[in-house]
């Protein structure tokens, strides 16, 4: 694979003879589910799984499977399709990157589909990653630089088999169900407190941590830092210690009943955190681009935005669109400098650019 680890940045505007090799590469390689992901031991992680059309006659069999202490059927996301069918979601434990955790993730999706479980447009993968390694304002900053700098292509690699979002906005009345996109407003201007935190002013800056994880945005962003623990950048002593209580939420993912795709995902986010905490982000090109980042201007970006103008849906719709392209040179960048080995950069293009068949393979070198 023409990645070259023994420099830092990736060459850009890589070539097409380069790429089509990558292609090969890529295509030759298995989609696997592995053992073990080799994060570092104290890293968490958890699993929404939302479906549709279990048969009703075996919703007492996944309540009585699922509402144990290791996983949980959300009884209040019951919904009854039809008469015979019904849809749900089920929450993992907090697993870690063991082989058992990973057992016990393949084996629920394995009950699901025993139940008749399908995805479908409005089904997504939440997934969850403890933060509690994330122990200063400038870690956060540049963890959050780099999502957004990352976003298209973290969006693009979110859709699984598929090579579209789980849903556009099509509708201008009742309840629009999406994953926005962060906004640079509100991006720009929580980076700017982090990097001018005032460690003598808790409250001050509790409340502007509080106005970026909900503020008066009607829907969740893509990059959900509701449940991050900010309180622990004012103890005096920092522990690095596992807590529920200190996670954010990647939303974007397409709904999903296979769990290599879903290890997938969580290799690419974890290896994002490990990186920052690990100081290995490549902080000048992450600045530079984070730049051109912020001086976008969307019309549906602003503080009570909730798109049922047909103008703002339909830029919307555009924006998130534009995520189906290729961009080579960003997806290269972030392959090369989050992850250690070939798999990992083999697996995370396999599935950004849907080298599942012979058809897509087509397709993207067509594109070339």
């Amino acid at each position: 694979m023409a990645i070259n680890r023994s420099v830092s940045t990736i060459v850009p505007n890589v070539s097409k003879d380069t790429i089509r090799e990558i292609i090969e590469k890529v295509d030759e390689q298995e989609f696997l589910y592995r053992k073990t992901l080799n994060l570092p031991e104290l890293y968490t992680f958890g699993n929404e799984i939302e479906f549709n059309c279990i048969f009703e006659n075996k919703l007492p069999y996944l309540v009585r499977r699922f509402n144990t202490k290791h996983a949980l059927y959300e009884d209040e996301r019951y919904e009854t399709r039809n008469e015979e069918t019904a849809g749900g979601e089920v929450v993992t434990p907090v697993l870690t990157d063991k082989y058992y955790n990973w057992y016990l993730l393949e084996d629920m999706y394995k009950e699901l589909l025993f139940t008749g479980a399908t995805i479908g447009e409005n089904t997504s993968s939440h997934l969850h990653f403890g933060t509690h390694m994330i122990n200063t304002p400038k870690e956060l900053a540049l963890l959050l630089k780099t999502l957004v700098v990352f976003e298209p292509i973290i969006f693009k690699f979110g859709y699984g088999y598929d090579n579209h979002p789980r849903s556009f906005i099509e509708a201008l009345e009742g309840q629009i169900n999406y994953s926005k996109m962060m906004s640079p407003r509100k991006v720009k201007r929580f980076v700017r407190v982090l990097e001018n935190f005032d460690m003598d002013n808790p409250n001050g800056m509790m409340k502007e941590f509080y106005n970026f994880g909900t503020g008066k945005d009607r829907y969740r962003a893509v990059f959900n830092f509701n449940t991050f623990d900010f309180k622990k950048f004012f103890d005096k002593e920092i522990v690095e210690k596992p807590s529920q209580y200190d996670h954010i939420e990647i939303r974007c993912f397409n709904g999903t009943l296979d769990p290599k795709i879903v290890q997938n995902n969580v290799n690419l986010i974890a290896n994002i955190f490990r990186c920052v905490h690990e100081g290995k982000i490549d902080e000048a090109y992450v600045e530079g681009e984070y730049k051109k980042y912020i001086q976008h201007k969307y019309s549906f970006d602003h503080p009570t935005a909730v798109l049922y103008n047909r103008d703002e849906i339909k830029e919307y719709n555009d924006v998130l669109r534009s995520f189906n392209d290729v961009d080579w040179d960003k997806a290269l960048k972030l392959a090369d400098m989050i992850f250690d080995t070939e798999l990992d950069r083999l697996l995370f293009l396999k599935q950004y650019l849907k080298l599942f068949t012979k058809e897509n393979k087509k397709e993207v070198i067509a594109r070339l």
